[in-house]
């Protein structure tokens, strides 16, 4: 977000460097430590540079030494050698695309040696664009590997070169282990180099899914100004520190040191180690009429941010008003880049008019819960109330936006209806000055969505009231309040809940019959059987048994199937036995014990015995348990009724 402000004549500068600590390392004065190279540029595999809106970091020249043997392309064929070299031109492109004008880029191809190379000014775009096709001409054919021998030429002609001040970056991309009959090894090289390195010139050297020999990795650990990067086969990343918000406004800076300010940093692709990052200011006007412009910084506990702050010495001298001025980001190491290193600072010496925001909760602004597909889109809405000073055209404050994730969505602005852009001042001369969120177009996936919102102020103090004010204090200045929304999937159809609803419940009886017949000893299988029995939707599995004892012989069975209703007769006419005693024993056989058959008895006399008792009783049409008897006359009829 760039903001308004008058230019101002530069002059000679009194750069005074800040302090602060990252957590997890010792202080160090007059440095800002940032842990890993995490906040450091390294060349890895993975994705481009940073977004094309962030100043690079200005001075330093970048020296690309691109292996272009074959085995980059997976030649000889059979090989097994990845395909990496259309990979690293994709990478290279992107980065070339997004580097800010000033930055030096010389390309260098090697084999057995140098092939090509090819130095360009990123400040031309039409040098651009041929350092775009150099890129895109680039084959990897060569037969040999000469690492070292090249590294040492380009060091060489780096040292002839006039512009001994600016530092340099050597970048080696290699897939293999140097060749050269004639050459040295990594320490010797090493060693070489650092006698033809300038003092601002490092080394960074990047291996493409080859394993150096252990001795090559420590010869690394002997000089502070090279670095071994030791990448998978895949693509050329480029990592680098992100940096903002790109201005910082101070508000009223008295005798003492003013209100933090919070610079949040934020790296792609973690490496480790350690960075060493000065911040100096400069005010040309202040130092103008004699005085001096500290800063001094302290870590956040949140590991992602340092709070800065600033004082003027020689207060007495400088005269009221309010001034602009730089801060200036410097890495004591040249590889490492921030991105951008240079921001804008604005501080007033005579207390500001303010303004109150008014109804951001603990948490910052909460959307709440949103269901894709709903018609209506959350908003929220806080409300800027300005004090009598304030109410100007003058004094007032730019708003942004932004989300944590590239890819989603982030709330649009509108100040008392109107859209808000950047560029546009928010004074107190609107209506009811409220400041209103609202989503440009729905979310198409589901999940926590955040964010923040940076409200800048121009010529202004800007203070915000908490909803609970109890819980924390107010905060001046600068506010950064983050914003969150969370995203819920879309409701289902009708159709397809219904169905799930359906399967559920059959779920469910499937349970409950397993359960009824790990209660009643059965299987799964015969508890659902038995609960069909139960809805008349299946017959009983029975069968009979009829015992008889013919005068002076042995007792004899008949097996009588029985399912559903059926009438069973027996005596002369029986389908059963041609001859029968006067009275025989009728026995149901239920394979499931709790099945039940109620026998009626429609001619002749029966007697019913229950299991396990001597005695008969009439029979009254209950329901048979297992083994239960029938005593029978001949030529009974029964019918039998499945229960």
């Amino acid at each position: 977000m760039r903001r308004r402000t008058s230019a101002m004549p530069r002059t000679s500068r009194t750069l005074t460097p800040g302090r602060a600590l990252i957590p997890g390392f010792a202080p160090i004065p007059g440095r800002t430590l940032i842990p890993g190279l995490a906040l450091a540029l390294a060349l890895a595999f993975g994705s481009a540079l940073a977004p094309s809106q962030a100043q690079a970091q200005s001075g330093t020249s970048y020296i690309y030494l691109i292996d272009t043997s074959g085995s980059m392309e997976g030649l000889p064929a059979g090989s097994g050698n990845a395909v990496i070299f259309p990979r690293v031109k994709e990478e290279l492109l992107r980065h070339l695309a997004e580097m800010e004008a000033g930055e030096q880029v010389e390309i260098l191809t090697f084999d057995e040696g140098v092939q090509a190379r090819a130095a360009f000014d990123m400040a031309s775009p039409d040098q651009r664009q041929e350092a775009a096709r150099f890129v895109e001409r680039l084959e990897a054919r060569g037969q040999s590997t000469w690492v070292y021998r090249s590294i040492l030429d380009a060091a060489r002609d780096r040292r002839a070169g006039s512009d001994a001040a600016s530092p340099a970056v050597f970048y080696v991309f290699t897939d293999g282990v140097d060749n050269d009959p004639e050459g040295d090894s990594m320490r010797e090289m090493l060693e070489a180099f650092g006698e033809l390195r300038r003092e601002n010139d490092y080394l960074v050297y990047v291996t493409l899914g080859v394993d150096l020999p252990a001795s090559d990795s420590t010869a690394f650990e002997e000089h502070d100004w090279g670095h071994l990067r030791k990448q998978p086969s895949g693509v050329l990343r480029l990592d680098v520190v992100h940096v903002r918000p790109p201005h910082l406004n101070f508000g009223f800076v008295g005798e003492e040191l003013s209100d933090s300010r919070s610079l949040v940093l934020r790296s792609t692709g973690a490496d480790s180690g350690v960075v060493h990052m000065r911040i100096v200011a400069s005010f040309p006007e202040i130092e103008d009429a004699g005085g001096v412009v500290q800063v001094e910084s302290t870590t956040t506990d949140d590991d992602t941010s340092i709070q800065i702050h600033l004082r003027i010495v020689n207060r007495e001298s400088v005269p009221e008003g309010v001034f602009t001025g730089d801060l200036q980001l410097r890495a004591d190491q040249p590889h490492v880049q921030l991105l951008p290193d240079r921001l804008t600072a604005t501080f007033s010496t005579v207390p500001l008019p303010t303004a109150t925001v008014v109804g951001v909760g603990e948490a910052g602004i909460d959307f709440g819960e949103w269901r894709i597909g709903d018609e209506e889109l959350p908003e929220a809405r806080i409300q800027v109330e300005f004090d009598v000073d304030a109410r100007s055209e003058q004094a007032g404050f730019y708003v942004e936006v932004t989300s944590d994730s590239i890819t989603s969505v982030a709330p649009a602005v509108a100040w008392n209806g109107q859209p808000s852009g950047e560029e546009q001042l928010l004074t107190s001369t609107e209506r009811d000055n409220a400041l209103v969120f609202s989503w440009p177009e729905a979310p198409t996936e589901d999940g926590l969505l955040t964010g923040e919102v940076r409200l800048e102020p121009e010529d202004l103090q800007l203070e915000l009231q908490l909803q609970d004010a109890g819980l924390s204090p107010n905060v001046t200045g600068s506010l950064v309040v983050p914003w969150r929304l969370q995203v819920r999937p879309a409701p289902l159809p009708w159709w397809q809940l219904a169905l799930y609803w359906l399967l559920a419940l059959v779920v469910l009886l499937l349970v409950l019959m397993c359960v009824l017949g790990v209660v009643h000893g059965r299987s799964p299988f015969a508890g659902t059987r038995l609960f069909l029995v139960s809805l008349g939707a299946a017959d009983p599995r029975l069968h009979g048994k009829l015992v008889y004892q013919p005068p002076g012989q042995e007792s004899q069975e008949v097996q009588v199937p029985l399912s559903g209703a059926r009438t069973v007769r027996v005596g002369t006419d029986s389908e059963h036995l041609p001859e029968l005693p006067d009275q025989v024993e009728f026995s149901a056989r239920y394979r499931d014990k709790k099945e039940r058959v109620v026998a009626r008895c429609t001619y002749g006399n029966v007697e019913h015995r229950p299991d396990g008792e001597y005695e008969t009783q009439p029979l009254g049409g209950q329901p048979l348990e297992r083994f239960d008897v029938l005593v029978m006359s001949d030529k009974t009829e029964l019918t039998f009724i499945d229960r």
